[in-house]
Parts: structure tokens; C-alpha cells; sequence
């Protein structure tokens, strides 16, 4: 048979097939592409051809790295940081490092990237600020690659870094950047809107007062008040009325001059039994007097300065004073002179049991 009859490839073929044969070479062509399914960093593509035409053979990869296996390991990602896996090659020297994502996982890592919302734990007395979203793409777009943060700070497993924001503010995790320096400070309680999404929306209850932080955050900075003369921690700072009274606390910037003083007591304290609610003055011949709150205050309207600090001082029980005095005009009776309020000589009015 002639050859002239054989088509070319054929010919080709049956050449190359002598000449193998002849020599003794058996030329093993590289499998095709393998997809590994990335759930967070995107799908990673790994090309046979690409290593094989960089001069690597099939021992080195098969089978001691990797066995002729189409599932892959467990734990892949965090064998290849340790150096297993493609991390025997891909570690900065061979290739180039398993830190450099972008290389590798090209759908989702660069932007518009992966968020993750870091929930901030309640409870401990902490203050809720809000949760904080982390968001790659801002980051990625500023020019930062990934060896910028992972592994360090943060490893690349979530859930296994924690964070605080006294770490932040000693320079650690988010804080390695966040320095004034690099980015914006952590520290500066100016900055905190810039994370955390629920500041200005959460109420702090203090025995019959209703903190909001939204009527302040609109006229004030978190730095006004955080870390003095409050501190972040909820319950960590005693707050008295003597001491607002002094300046202090609440007292810092309510004086009557940066904001209402602190003669208006109903702006704060919004529940009227809570001002100081109804007060029983015991008494075992006339029967026990009770003074209410909520009928000087919320009935007849009279401010809290009315009484307080004077003939009344402000805590229960600290201001002594008897009959006798207020028949003179003193204490209940600066009121109850039968002109202004009803006379202190009508018993029956406050004693309970007065009368036929």
C-alpha cells in the first residue's frame, strides 16, 4: 500500500509512533483543567498545561502532594498556608506566595469582593454599638492586596480572630492600619460612625432616665463624652445628681449654658413616678402622710426647683422637719399657708387617718 494513499495526519502520526517506539520515550499528555469551588473567596481554576509548561513533570505533584484524587483534601486552604499542597510550591520563593489571592481566586476576591458583618457580642455591660460590616472591596480599591491583612492580622478562616476595641487601639487587628497614620484612627471616637452602624439609635436606661443617643449624636461627637467623662462600659460610671450638680457627668455640658441646665428635671426624667414617686412620711398618731410626685409635679405643674434643693434636698428622708415648722412657713408650709396651697392645719388632707 502506498503511502500516497494514507492522509497526511495519519502519515504524521504513524512517524511520531516510530519514532517513540524506537527511542523508547512515552510522552504523557497533562489532564485537563480542575475547578475547585471556592463558598466565600470564589472558584479557583488550576491549569494542568500552565505547570506542566513551566518544565514540571508529573512526580511533582503526583501522588506525594497530591494524590491522583478528583475530591480535594480537607482543610485544603489552611494545608496550603502551612506549606502542603500548592503551598509546597506557592510560598514566595518557587512561586509566588498562597497569600496573594487575587492569583488564584479571580471572581470574588478582587472587587466587588466579600463583606463581612462582625456581629458585636451584647451583654458583659457593654454598650451595643452596632455590628460592623467589612467590606473587601473598599479596602482592595484603596490599592491594599491581600498579604496586607492574611494571614496577619487576620487569619484566613473566619470566626478565629478576635478583636476588640482595646486591641484596635493598642495597634492590633484592624488597628494595624486604623492609627491615624495609615487610616483613620480607631481610637478617635470621631470616627466611630465610620464602622459601626448603630450608633446613635441605641437608649440607655438610668433609673427613671432615658438616655438617647440620637438627639446627642446630632449635636455632639462620641469624643464629648467618650472615654470622660463616660467610659464605654455600661455601669462603670457613677452618675449622681450632686455630682451633675457639680459639673460633672451629665453636668459637664448641662449647666444652662451648652445645653438646659439641670433644673429641668422632666427633660430627663421622663416617667413621673420615678421622680421620686410618692414618699411616705410615717406618723403613728395621725396615721402616716404621703407626699406624690405626680400631683406636684403632673397635676399642679410645678417644676422641680419649686422644692429642690430648697426647703427639700434632694434625697428621701434627709430633710428632718415637724408640725410645728410648717405652721411657721417652713418646709411643706412655705406652700401649705392656706393662700398659695391648702393651710398644713388640714390635717385630714395628708393623714390618713384624721377625721370622725
Amino acid at each position: 500500500m502506498s503511502y500516497r494513499f494514507v492522509p497526511r495526519f495519519v502519515q504524521i502520526a504513524f512517524a511520531v509512533l516510530l519514532v517513540m517506539t524506537a527511542t523508547g520515550t512515552v510522552i504523557a499528555a497533562p489532564p485537563g483543567n480542575i475547578v475547585f469551588r471556592g463558598k466565600t473567596r470564589g472558584d479557583v481554576l488550576f491549569s494542568h498545561s500552565r505547570h506542566v509548561g513551566k518544565g514540571l513533570e508529573c512526580a511533582a505533584c503526583h501522588p506525594a502532594v497530591f494524590p491522583r484524587s478528583s475530591t480535594p483534601p480537607a482543610g485544603l486552604m489552611d494545608g496550603i498556608l502551612k506549606g502542603q499542597y500548592c503551598g509546597s510550591c506557592h510560598n514566595g520563593r518557587r512561586a509566588f506566595a498562597a497569600t496573594n489571592c487575587v492569583a488564584c481566586h479571580k471572581d470574588h476576591i478582587a472587587p466587588p469582593g466579600v463583606s463581612e458583618r462582625y456581629v458585636v457580642p451584647k451583654g458583659g455591660g457593654v454598650i451595643h454599638r452596632g455590628d460592623v460590616t467589612f467590606r473587601h472591596s473598599i479596602h482592595t480599591d484603596a490599592g491594599l492586596r491581600c498579604n496586607a491583612c492574611h494571614p496577619s492580622p487576620f487569619a484566613m478562616k473566619k470566626g478565629t480572630n478576635p478583636m476588640s476595641m482595646a486591641a484596635m487601639d493598642r495597634g492590633q487587628s484592624c488597628g494595624k492600619c486604623h492609627n491615624g497614620s495609615r487610616a483613620f484612627a480607631t481610637a478617635a471616637m470621631t470616627n466611630c460612625f465610620k464602622c459601626h452602624n448603630r450608633l446613635g439609635t441605641n437608649n440607655v436606661r438610668l433609673e427613671g432616665v432615658t438616655f438617647r443617643h440620637a438627639s446627642h449624636t446630632r449635636k455632639s461627637a462620641c469624643a464629648d463624652c467618650h472615654p470622660k467623662p463616660f467610659s464605654m462600659r455600661k455601669g462603670t460610671t457613677p452618675i449622681t445628681m450632686a455630682a451633675i450638680y457639680d459639673g460633672q457627668s451629665c453636668g459637664k455640658c448641662h449647666n444652662g449654658t451648652k445645653a438646659f441646665g439641670t433644673a429641668s428635671c422632666t427633660r430627663c426624667h421622663d416617667n413621673l413616678d420615678n421622680l421620686g414617686g410618692t414618699i411616705r412620711y410615717g406618723d403613728k398618731v395621725l396615721g402616716d402622710a404621703r407626699f406624690s410626685h405626680r400631683v406636684h409635679v403632673g397635676q399642679m405643674r410645678y417644676g422641680c426647683e419649686s422644692c429642690h434643693s430648697q426647703p427639700f434636698r434632694m434625697k428621701a428622708y434627709q430633710t428632718g422637719f415637724r408640725m410645728d415648722a410648717m405652721l411657721r412657713g417652713q418646709n411643706c408650709g412655705s406652700c401649705h399657708d392656706g393662700r398659695t396651697a391648702f393651710s398644713a392645719q388640714s390635717c385630714a388632707s395628708c393623714h390618713n387617718r384624721v377625721g370622725p
